[in-house]
Order: structure tokens, then sequence, then C-alpha cells
């Protein structure tokens, strides 16, 4: 938390920071729902969510925001989410993704960010 405020002090685009570290949290959900047909406010509020609705709400703690703006920002980034898994890029790159994860072991980030942004750039 000093770290953030440190950042802020500095001139950081705390905003920004919250935005994307909301996306994360939320884009699990938009991609279950996505898969199972359901709305990604259901799968975001299922017991299986718990820990993305517990970082999320860290991270608003963090940025010094209070409860209810927080809640609006999950809300906002929710939706994005959503938009964000209609996309065939975004689905191409999920799907390169998952096929590349191993049996075993673990998949190298490095590995993992080219897979992503490979897919991301490619044209529909």
């Amino acid at each position: 938390m000093d770290a953030l405020k440190a950042a802020k002090d500095e001139g950081a685009d705390v905003a920004r920071w919250l935005r994307a570290r909301m996306l994360i949290s939320t884009l699990a959900s938009a991609a279950e729902a996505r898969h199972t047909g359901c709305r990604a406010a259901e799968v975001w509020n299922s017991p299986e969510s718990e820990g993305d609705l517990k970082g999320a709400v860290e991270d608003g703690l963090y940025a010094g925001l209070p409860t209810e703006q927080i809640a609006i920002c999950i809300d906002e980034a929710l939706e994005q989410s959503e938009i964000l898994m209609k996309q065939t890029n975004v689905q191409r790159a999920i799907q390169g993704l998952a096929n590349a994860l191993p049996f075993r072991g673990r998949l190298k980030g490095q590995r993992a960010v080219f897979i992503i942004n490979r897919a991301l750039s490619a044209a529909d």
C-alpha cells in the first residue's frame, strides 16, 4: 500500500492501474460466462469467484476508493470484460493459451505472452 501511495505521489496513473487490475480480476468470470452461456455477473457472484472478488476489493482499497466506488469499478470491469470476450482475437488468444497448457508442469510466462500477443495481433 505504501508503494502505491508513493507511486501516486510521483504522478503515476493509479486510476489506469486500477482499471487494469479490475479487468484482470473479472476476465476469468467473463470467459467462463461466455463458455457456459451465463452472464459474467452470475459467474462473478458465484463462490468460485470469491478470490477474484477479494482481490478486486483489495485493489480498490489500495487505490483509496470507498466501497461504493469499488463496486462501480467492478461493474464497469465486468461489462468491459464481457465486451472483450466477444472479440475474435481475444477468443483466439484464450484458445491458443489453453491449447499450449502442459498436462504437467507449468507454462512459462514468456511463452504465454508470446501466444497471447500473436493471437491479439492477428488479422480477423
